[in-house]
């Protein structure tokens, strides 16, 4: 049986607690710290879109909401009534510019205090053109729509035609906001 010295259990003792404190470090640590910065990252989005909605809401002349304005981000009733008018918005602009709708996903509603988002992923094939005409629909459209991803590309082998996934959003406000 070995006995080990005193230098020998020391350097031991500081080994042991140099990884514990490594083990700790990027094992339990390192993943609370990751998950603190997607939530803030998360936090800064989700604020700055609210602030952009209340940018929008009170521009006016003198400052105040007009109705026509608050029309436009009003929730028209239910998440569901509204998420049912956004999909045949979407639908018919897609339509319209001649694209070929191949799916319409509807998101999970995202809530908060006096305003909720709704989002949309469409997957469409259709030429160049057609999809600069859907982007200008959907920008130009009655109520304002948020393009929050696209992916787009060549339909192999011809690329004579675009295949595309965007996922289109909305902010709607409560009735009962006061902005």
């Amino acid at each position: 049986m070995m006995i080990l010295k005193r230098r020998e259990k020391m350097t031991a003792v500081v080994a042991a607690a140099t990884l514990f404190i490594l083990f700790w470090r990027y094992v339990v640590l390192q993943p609370i710290w990751n998950y603190e910065n997607d939530l803030d990252a998360d936090l800064r989005e989700r604020n700055l879109k609210l602030y952009e909605a209340k940018k929008i809401l009170t521009a006016s002349s003198r400052g105040r909401v007009t109705k026509d304005l608050l029309q436009q981000f009003s929730s028209g009733g239910s998440p569901q009534e509204d998420m049912s008018r956004l999909i045949k918005e979407i639908e018919t602009a897609a339509n319209g510019s001649g694209l070929k709708v191949i799916e319409t996903k509807p998101q999970p509603v995202i809530k908060n205090v006096g305003w909720f988002e709704l989002k949309v992923n469409i997957s469409f094939e259709g030429q160049w053109g057609d999809v600069v005409k859907f982007l200008y629909e959907l920008e130009n459209g009655p109520r304002p729509l948020l393009v929050n991803e696209m992916t787009l590309e060549a339909n192999l082998p011809q690329q004579l035609t675009i295949r595309g996934r965007l996922e289109i959003g909305r902010l709607l406000v409560t009735k009962s906001s006061n902005f």
